[in-house]
């Protein structure tokens, strides 16, 4: 039986690679940004991620994200979609004990993501707060942000839905074949999460997590 992951240690490896906040402004190099896609507006929610995207690269704490929901195409590589990122959610959490196991958020982003089929296919719900999860969801231009997760879905710990960007050049293999991934996010303003890009990771990360 092979011994469990040690994610602490790993989240520890890629905060001390991206070096403690406040991280000076020459750290950074132009790829390391999010490249805001043609179709984002400034009426687009999204488009406030890109704006705070300096604030997290450089005050970001580090946490574990666990995908809730990203576009079909980021699971694959096309000619048509290979430069194409896109959005999604997901959950995190800065409770201590989610740094040494966000696996646990893994069954609370499933069991939502049942409650988005359960609204398209106008299933009845005995929870509202159920049905008002699965229709943050199932609504794919609205983006959530900083949205606690109801306790009774979350028993390990708290745990927040908030959107996130996937740009291809920050993911491994330039699409998702994990559900686990680091985020930054800035504690002074929580609604706000970006994928650390991929050079970040260990590699005992990659290849536990994402096969890579």
């Amino acid at each position: 039986m092979s011994e469990p992951f040690d994610y602490a240690r790993a989240l520890d490896l890629i905060a001390r690679k991206m070096g403690e906040p406040p991280r000076r402004r020459g750290w950074f190099q132009p790829d390391w940004r999010m490249k805001p896609p043609y179709w984002l507006t400034r009426e687009d929610d999204l488009s406030a991620l890109f704006a705070a995207q300096h604030r997290l690269l450089s005050h970001g704490r580090v946490v574990w994200g666990v995908l809730a929901q990203a576009n079909n195409m980021l699971f694959e590589i096309t000619p048509r979609t290979a430069k194409l990122g896109a959005p999604g959610v997901l959950l995190y959490s800065t409770h201590e004990a989610a740094r040494a196991d966000p696996q646990a958020m893994r069954p609370v982003a499933r069991q939502i993501f049942r409650f988005k089929a359960a609204v398209y296919g106008n299933e009845p719900f005995d929870d509202p707060e159920a049905q008002r999860m699965g229709s943050i969801l199932a609504d794919e231009m609205f983006r959530p942000r900083n949205i606690e997760v109801p306790s009774q879905f979350c028993s390990a710990y708290p745990m927040i839905m908030t959107s996130f960007y996937a740009d291809r050049d920050h993911l491994p293999g330039r699409r998702i074949a994990g559900v686990v991934f680091p985020v930054l996010i800035d504690p002074q303003a929580p609604d706000m999460a970006m994928i650390v890009p991929h050079w970040f990771w260990p590699r005992a990360f990659l290849q536990w997590e994402w096969g890579a």
